[in-house]
């Protein structure tokens, strides 16, 4: 609501030193504050907000924070290929669970189809056919890592089964 979000500013607006330039005001993080990409995504509630929230977490070792971000992003924009594939990496790469990899791979096919449908649409701008082009190059090797993973990992679990020896997942 308003209040929380006037709060969350002016918490923000005391922990920043606009003078020496702790912030950056291009991608909205702060140095001082771990959480003002959150607080930014927050007040501004818009897809590249949390996707950029969701990124910032992601590179600070916050996985389940940037996945929680990823898909409220996904919410506010269900048909991006980028927030898919970004979403899949973080289940794919982080999560390193069946359940978590059987998402990732539907998220890549799903983003490798989203892109598509932007590169066949003539109305497309130059910038999101460029995005699209990304995302279908990184959805097609990621979901190929994936199922390569995916592969590898039943085989060790079958001759592991077979032999007694151990248990996985």
């Amino acid at each position: 609501n308003s209040f929380d979000r006037k709060l969350l500013l002016s918490l923000h607006s005391k922990l920043i030193d606009k003078d020496k330039m702790l912030f950056n005001p291009i991608t909205f993080s702060c140095n001082t504050c771990p959480d003002f990409g959150y607080s930014n995504s927050f007040l501004n509630d818009t897809t590249n907000a949390w996707n950029n929230y969701a990124f910032m977490a992601r590179e600070s070792g916050k996985y389940g924070e940037s996945e929680k971000a990823y898909r409220y992003a996904l919410e506010i924009q269900p048909t991006s290929g980028q927030l898919m594939n970004d979403l899949g990496v973080i289940l794919h790469f982080h999560k390193r669970t069946p359940e978590a990899w059987q998402e990732a791979e539907k998220l890549y096919i799903k983003a490798g189809k989203a892109a598509q449908r932007v590169l066949q649409d003539t109305s497309s701008s130059a910038a999101d056919r460029e995005t699209a082009q990304t995302t279908k190059r990184d959805a097609n090797s990621n979901l190929r890592d994936l199922r390569k993973l995916m592969k590898d990992a039943n085989r060790i679990r079958e001759a592991s089964a077979a032999s007694g020896c151990c248990s996985f997942y």
